[in-house]
């Protein structure tokens, strides 16, 4: 089973578990400054999801629809998951 993808960022190849949304400038923060272990206050999270969520819908029309879908699809999801 595969846990783990291999995205590319301009340092290179790096590893994401594979159900996670995030890239590679995430996973190697994640790696590189591990420095207290608490998370973002899950309504930090959720605001930042809806503004995320929000711009992706009103520039609809000016992104393509691959970039558009990729904003959209986790915001959704994770919104219905999080917040029913």
């Amino acid at each position: 089973m595969v846990t783990a993808k291999k995205v590319i960022d301009s340092l290179g190849k790096v590893e994401v578990p594979i159900e996670v949304f995030y890239a590679a400038q995430t996973a190697r923060a994640i790696n590189n400054f591990p420095i207290s272990g608490q998370r973002m206050p899950i309504s930090y999270i959720r605001a930042l999801l809806l503004a995320k969520w929000a711009e992706a819908n009103a520039e609809l029309t000016l992104l393509e629809q691959p970039t558009a879908v990729t904003i959209l699809s986790p915001a959704a999801y994770i919104s219905v998951r999080c917040w029913p």
